[in-house]
């Protein structure tokens, strides 16, 4: 028991503080665990990085610019031996559990000394959205996760001018477009190694982890969840036995007097 509890005495500053940060530590790993949960019932299909994806392998998008925030110093892939690039926004609410989510993983790598860093890129089209989403961080959302959540990075975060960086990402991973959530795991030598959407916290396919950690101990990543199937197109053609109903369509009438 400390001194401060045996005693009586009120928590100096530096105690205050050291409990804030754990009781973070403790609702990160909360709510990550249940957002994984949550996830884990969603259909896995439309969220499966195929291992033909077109950005598996490819040389990422330049940083260098990004708006670093909150004093941020400019990083660059290579700064630590894996980067784990991923995108949010003020406006997408229901995500801001993806920021804890990433604030839980980029812990486990700092107590494992991984060389693991996260760095989140803002996809707000205006800067003023993304510093008033920063300045608000450590806000209590009561309707976010079970039972609230308090929102956390403690990642370098950026803004994206003209969400350039972001559209450079979405070409390499032809993408219809690049949902916040979404992030790339990145070598030291810039490539790209794995990609994976998170959806209000968690991951539906819950890879990312597995990813980094084969990336760290054999400095590769295998894939395995198969090439992406082709589409299957719809043959309009009316099969034996069913029937095809042909309507007539009438010419349009001049409306008279008495319409009105």
């Amino acid at each position: 028991m400390s001194a401060v509890a045996t005693a009586g005495a009120e928590p100096t500053p530096e105690e205050r503080a050291a409990m804030k940060a754990q009781r973070q530590i403790d609702e990160d790993a909360k709510t990550y665990k249940s957002c994984v949960i949550s996830a884990g019932r969603l259909n896995k299909i439309p969220y499966t990085v195929w291992d033909d994806d077109s950005s598996l392998g490819a040389k990422a998008p330049s940083l260098e610019n990004l708006v670093w925030k909150r004093g941020a110093a400019p990083y660059n892939y290579g700064d630590k031996p894996i980067t784990v690039v991923g995108f949010w926004g003020k406006f997408a609410k229901g995500d801001y559990t993806t920021l804890n989510s990433w604030n839980h993983i980029q812990r486990r790598y700092n107590n494992e000394g991984a060389g693991v860093q996260f760095i989140g890129i803002s996809r707000d089209p205006k800067e003023g959205d993304c510093d008033k989403f920063i300045e608000r961080l450590g806000s209590f959302l009561r309707e976010l996760g079970e039972k609230g959540i308090t929102t956390c990075a403690e990642y370098p975060l950026a803004f994206d001018p003209e969400r350039a960086v972001g559209a450079e990402f979405q070409k390499l991973s032809s993408l219809m477009s690049l949902a916040v959530g979404m992030c790339y795991v990145i070598d030291a030598e810039g490539i790209i190694r794995w990609r994976e959407q998170f959806t209000r916290g968690g991951s539906p396919i819950n890879q990312l982890e597995a990813k980094i950690d084969e990336l760290i101990k054999t400095g590769k990543v295998s894939y395995t969840n198969g090439k992406e199937p082709e589409e299957e197109e719809e043959d309009d053609t009316p099969q034996e036995g069913e029937s095809q109903v042909v309507r007539e369509v009438q010419p349009l009438q001049a409306p008279g007097a008495a319409d009105y």
